[in-house]
């Protein structure tokens, strides 16, 4: 229904390119991650951060987010991006000031085509907890940074959603219908089990706020992050749903909230 269990990657691929024309107007969090996670790296790096040339890729751009931030963040760098959503990779062109050395590559971030050690930095915002093995997707990011580059992610880790996720399940949804996402422990073990030294990680809860699971459900799908399985849950369900949700998780602000657990990570190609 709303995410998918271990979705293939044409229905990921297929669901971003729909809604690259709506999803600046619905990814505020995305937005909020981006540049936060542009000033990480630009506090990791130092003050002389906006002087230095840093060949940068940018891994699953969406519609250039984090490519701005970046540019904002890092005024002297070279930032290319990578997207297998074309129209997605479309709407972050549109944006950024291409240089010479800047590229703009439709591909998978588990076959990244590039040469070695071509970047200064790999960095991805929200992008990797879409990866169904994240141990290769983490290898091929690490194959194109130069030795002692950095690896600087944000993803969704286990309690994402949970509160959209218990509500349907006890509404009568079945459970196998909701993606799952990885515990920060498994990223990161991943991430060390192919050679990268952690330098940073932080996880980090954040709440949101919407009218309603309708609107929730609405906004993921805005931001292509419904890939479906299966048929579409009856209608009684959704509004038994609903009504749960708006019992058992109301925001102080009025309506229902939203917890997206993000994890910030910093580390080190050896």
């Amino acid at each position: 229904m709303i995410l998918s269990l271990k979705p293939e990657k044409r229905c990921v691929r297929s669901a971003f390119s729909k809604a690259a024309p709506t999803y600046d107007g619905f990814s505020d969090f995305q937005h909020e991650a981006a540049i936060a996670l542009a000033d990480l790296l630009r506090r990791h790096i130092g003050n002389d951060a906006a002087n230095i040339r840093q060949m940068i890729l940018d891994v699953g751009c969406g519609t250039g987010h984090l490519t701005g931030a970046l540019k904002t963040a890092l005024p002297g760098s070279c930032v290319s991006c990578a997207d297998f959503a074309l129209p997605m990779l479309m709407a972050s062109k549109a944006k950024m000031n291409v240089d010479g050395k800047a590229k703009l590559v439709a591909c998978d971030l588990d076959h990244l085509p590039f040469v070695d050690s071509a970047f200064d930095v790999v960095a991805s915002n929200l992008a990797y907890q879409w990866s169904p093995d994240l141990e290769r997707s983490f290898a091929q990011a690490k194959t194109v940074l130069r030795p002692d580059g950095l690896f600087i992610i944000t993803t969704l880790v286990t309690d994402t959603l949970k509160e959209l996720r218990r509500s349907c399940i006890e509404a009568g949804m079945d459970e196998r219908t909701f993606m799952t996402f990885e515990s920060p422990e498994a990223v990161q073990n991943s991430i060390e089990a192919i050679g990268f030294e952690i330098l940073k990680i932080n996880r980090k809860p954040v709440l949101k706020r919407y009218a309603d699971m309708y609107a929730l459900i609405r906004t993921l799908k805005k931001i292509g992050a419904n890939p479906r399985s299966g048929a579409m849950p009856r209608n009684a369900i959704l509004k038994r749903a609903n009504r749960l949700y708006k019992e058992r998780f109301p925001s102080e602000g009025g309506g229902i909230k939203a917890t997206y657990d993000i994890i910030f990570v910093v580390a080190e190609k050896h």
